[in-house]
């Protein structure tokens, strides 16, 4: 019988470790993506007709 945290899937704490680490670093990746690249190309843009 399994304890309350673990799940059976063998990784534990470290797993947990991991899989924050990895929202962590993917939610950087798109705050760059969405914020730093948008205003670089964000200039090239040609003005929007209304």
């Amino acid at each position: 019988m399994s304890s309350r945290r673990d799940h059976g899937d063998g990784r534990g704490w470290p797993g947990r470790k991991a899989a924050a680490a990895g929202v962590t670093a993917m939610a950087v990746a798109e705050l760059l993506s969405n914020g730093v690249a948008k205003q670089l190309v964000e200039g090239r843009r040609p003005p929007m007709a209304s």
